[in-house]
């Protein structure tokens, strides 16, 4: 009896967390003309709503953040927590109004469909449903907020960070950096964003995602000419998105880079 008390009030407790979590960022709802729909949750700065709104000359910079696979679901909630409050936190405290956009993969889906720990993979020719909905949806904002569209940013871990190399690959010249944590990419295309600026991280003892998917691109993208930054954690495992998305410097670097 006691057990299931605590256990009661666990579940409760971390309900009522996720539900605080995710207060900042409003709920949406995606749906293309197929009737295909994609939850996600939007950060507008603040002040937005309020009456003078002042906006930015330039508009705001936009971030789109993919989720690991641990927060996919339908419940448009876990996507928000951890990494997405980390970066608003640290933007806030920068004085940097920023928008960040956090779709989320339904349960079962992929943002890319490649299992994890192959040792590469080639991109098909046409993205997930989850991934072309995310697409469509970044237009849409783009279309409906002021946003500047020199700022354009992606950032993403685990499967989140394949996500974000999918997406830089998909649409080369919307993004003005991107910041992949423990994913990888399609090493056959990095010759369309080696002008892109990104700054990759893994951890050298990842089993989840090998951490030779990061270093091959990182390595393919100087080949063909690009600059692109690596931060290689030492004696960390899977979880290398933490402490990257908790580092001010990096959040800095990523809101200094325009296109």
């Amino acid at each position: 009896m006691r057990n299931a008390v605590v256990l009661s009030f666990l579940f409760l407790f971390i309900t009522v967390s996720v539900l605080f979590s995710a207060g900042s960022f409003e709920a949406g709802l995606y749906k293309d003309y197929t009737g295909e729909s994609l939850n996600y949750r939007i950060y507008i700065p603040d002040g937005f709503l309020e009456k003078p709104i002042v906006i930015p000359e330039s508009g705001y910079p936009i971030l789109l953040f993919f989720h690991g696979s641990g927060q996919r679901g339908w419940d448009n909630l876990l996507q928000v927590i951890g990494s997405p409050q980390y970066i608003l936190k640290i933007t806030k405290k920068l004085n940097e109004p920023i928008i960040i956009v956090v779709p989320q993969c339904p349960s079962g889906k992929q943002w890319v469909d490649t299992p994890g720990d192959n040792t590469c993979h080639i991109m098909d020719d046409n993205p997930t449903i989850s991934m072309g909905l995310t697409m469509k949806l970044l237009g849409n904002i783009i279309e409906e907020y002021p946003v500047d569209i020199h700022r354009i940013y992606t950032a993403g871990f685990s499967m989140g960070g394949f996500a974000v190399w999918d997406i830089l690959q998909r649409m080369p010249g919307t993004f003005a950096a991107a910041i992949p944590v423990c994913g990888g990419g399609d090493e056959t295309l990095a010759e369309l964003i080696k002008r892109v600026p990104v700054w990759a991280f893994h951890g050298e003892n990842d089993t989840v995602v090998p951490p030779d998917r990061t270093r091959n691109m990182i390595n393919t993208l100087i080949e063909v000419g690009g600059i692109p930054l690596y931060t290689e954690y030492k004696k960390t495992g899977h979880n290398s998105w933490t402490k990257t998305f908790r580092n001010k410097e990096v959040v800095r670097w990523l809101l200094d880079q325009k296109r």
